[in-house]
């Protein structure tokens, strides 16, 4: 009885965060007119189009190399493989034969809930399992992130904030564990960051950085260095080293470190020789007063 009782209760904290991503039903039906067109739903993000177009073409089964449609100022290859996303769009849309456009303006809702599971296991040590609800409980109403994933809002934020602290709750998991236990949780762990990889496709030397910081973290600061570890260490650094080599190519690498320095430079929000720093004109990268903040 009490099992079910908490099955309930995390049933109802879920279905409350899906009513809020979906509450926005109500205006689109009363103004169709603004927020349809051909009974298609309008999405609502400048990349949701980007990655609707690639989810169409594999529904279509026109994905090929070249992005014909894509001409400055040359014909580029389409991303191999294809933009997670776009991919889970294709295979939903297949499956249940529903419009794509409708299956793209539904699944940030419900991949935004998921945020929930994280946060709920995270906390759940430290705490009791009330304590643990009401960590996802908040973490679902976040008038940001509600926004962020919420029906039509089409684009990899509905499944960032869930990846990353996917990020911190798996080292902590490979910590607790031991023996064959740990070796499965740090296979997790190579798996999540691959996941995460290939949803967040427009950032990936950030998602590296995701993965990695709390991984290491937790090795140093709660595992404890141990010299019969080392090896296992190091074949996974150099593992993880000649994949994305063999994936992306020695020029990844290159790229990465150049992209590390720019990422500084745009998060720093410092002065660009000849136009100003296009991170101040996106509204979640401004600088908030405190003033701001609390309010």
């Amino acid at each position: 009885m009490r099992t079910s009782l908490k099955i309930l209760a995390v049933a109802l904290v879920i279905s409350f965060g899906l009513l809020l991503r979906l509450a926005c039903f109500l205006d689109w039906r009363e103004n169709s007119s603004r927020y349809l067109f051909q009974n298609d739903p309008i999405l609502t993000t400048f990349d949701a189009y980007y990655y609707l177009r690639y989810a169409r073409d594999l529904v279509d089964g026109k994905y090929q190399r070249i992005d014909e449609l894509r001409v400055l100022p040359r014909n580029p290859p389409r991303p191999f493989p294809p933009p997670l996303l776009s991919a889970m769009t294709a295979v939903i849309a297949k499956i249940s034969k529903a419009s794509v456009d409708w299956v793209a303006a539904l699944l940030p809702a419900y991949l935004g809930i998921l945020l929930f599971f994280p946060l709920y296991f995270l906390t759940r040590p430290w705490g009791s399992f009330f304590s643990s609800m009401v960590a996802g409980l908040v973490g679902l109403c976040s008038p940001y992130y509600v926004r962020r994933s919420s029906a039509g809002w089409y684009d990899t934020d509905c499944g960032v904030v869930t990846l990353t602290m996917t990020a911190v709750l798996l080292p902590f998991c490979v910590a607790r564990s031991s023996g064959r236990g740990r070796m499965l949780w740090l296979a997790c762990a190579f798996v999540h960051f691959l996941v995460f990889f290939m949803w967040w496709d427009q950032a990936p030397e950030v998602t590296t950085v995701i993965c990695l910081i709390p991984l290491v973290s937790s090795y140093l600061f709660l595992i404890g260095p141990r010299k019969k570890d080392l090896p296992l260490l190091a074949a996974f650094v150099l593992g993880g080293f000649l994949f994305m080599t063999l994936w992306k190519g020695i020029s990844f690498w290159e790229r990465f470190l150049h992209v590390i320095q720019g990422l500084f430079l745009y998060i720093s929000k410092a002065e660009a020789p000849h136009f100003p720093n296009i991170g101040l004109t996106i509204s979640e990268q401004v600088r908030v007063s405190f003033e701001g903040l609390m309010a």
